[in-house]
């Protein structure tokens, strides 16, 4: 926010001047508490964010918690637990609770104080059970205690709580979210069985095959481990819910193609190139002597993914803890992916490792 002139306040007086025309500009609050913070001190900026709070409307429902979360950041930073604690509870009354928890997660984390993090956790999950954000939150923050000091639950006991409590529609996201921890954290052979479960039970699901063969190739044990993931190319492009798809198998001939030259392996490249020709003459010709039933099967599947995409939505809001699963998975759903049927078979049994 900048004055007439254009300049950017610089005085006390120049936060007050452009705060009267509009109290509900959390932004330029926050800018007014930093600077007392650095030309004062915080004490000063505890003030700021005492007449912010109560100045701002309270149907300014996104500046309203901006400024309630800086107050809580000030406080973990320069005030007492105490201190922090009560601002919490009178945020909590007048905000969005589990938005105001998970900010106060952020918060803990940011400042190690990791040993208040699982008992708000268990709190959320309690009261929020039907979230895959929440559970799977949870669960990453479990990942990254492993090894530190404290009293942690195990990551395996919390999935089986979340298998539990989460709509059946849940079960692959937290399980593929699952596997993708465990790839990350250097254990590929778990992380293989829980990607296992999942595309022997739903084998039509390209976003996931999408994520497994990019887990593979990233985490699986880069150069050391190239056949495995040459494995598991040449699975996706045998499986006659993919070969009999052009769209999905053009996803893993790309996939597989990155990965050879990243490896400048030339020979494998030119026999894949030579394979994917072959491929789509075989595909054109089918097409050519009028077979239908594969279009229409394509177009189901188009409308099948947006059902299954438009019903996730509703149950998962993204974060960025999920950008590389996400990731993944639009690259399969671009790809003609099924939305998951009751043949497909219960979930919650492909957690087992």
């Amino acid at each position: 926010m900048r004055s007439k002139d254009g300049a950017a306040p610089t005085s006390v007086n120049d936060f007050e001047r452009l705060l009267v025309a509009d109290y509900d500009q959390s932004y330029l609050w926050i800018q007014y508490m930093a600077f007392m913070l650095e030309n004062l001190d915080a004490e000063a900026a505890r003030r700021v964010a005492e007449r912010a709070v109560n100045k701002i409307s309270m149907t300014a429902e996104d500046d309203k918690l901006n400024l309630w979360i800086a107050f809580m950041n000030l406080e973990s930073k320069f005030g007492t637990e105490k201190q922090l604690q009560d601002v919490v509870k009178r945020a909590l009354d007048v905000n969005d609770r589990r938005k105001v928890y998970l900010q106060l997660i952020s918060i803990y984390r940011a400042n190690g104080k990791v040993d208040y993090v699982e008992d708000i956790y268990k709190k959320l999950c309690k009261k929020y059970f039907e979230s895959l954000e929440i559970w799977s939150g949870y669960i990453d923050f479990l990942f990254d205690m492993r090894g530190k000091d404290g009293d942690f639950t195990d990551p395996k006991t919390i999935l089986q709580r979340a298998l539990q409590a989460l709509p059946k529609s849940n079960h692959v996201n937290i399980i593929s979210k699952f596997g993708m921890l465990e790839y990350k954290n250097n254990n590929p052979e778990h992380a293989r069985t829980m990607f296992e479960g999942i595309v022997s039970n739903c084998p039509k699901r390209m976003d996931i095959w999408s994520i497994y063969m990019d887990m593979e190739v990233k985490y699986g044990g880069g150069k050391a481990n190239q056949a495995q993931a040459r494995h598991l190319f040449e699975r996706c492009l045998s499986l006659n819910e993919i070969s009999s798809k052009p769209k999905k198998m053009k996803l893993v001939f790309r996939k597989y193609m990155e990965f050879e030259n990243a490896l400048g392996n030339q020979n494998k490249l030119a026999e894949l190139r030579a394979r994917v020709e072959k491929y789509l003459e075989q595909a054109f010709k089918t097409e050519e002597d009028g077979s239908s039933s594969s279009e229409n099967e394509d177009v189901a599947d188009e409308v099948a993914d947006k059902k299954q995409k438009k019903k996730d939505s509703k149950t998962k809001k993204p974060s960025k803890d999920d950008q590389e699963m996400e990731e993944s998975q639009e690259e399969g759903s671009g790809s003609g992916d099924e939305e998951m049927s009751d043949e497909d078979g219960d979930q919650e049994g492909s957690s087992d490792e």
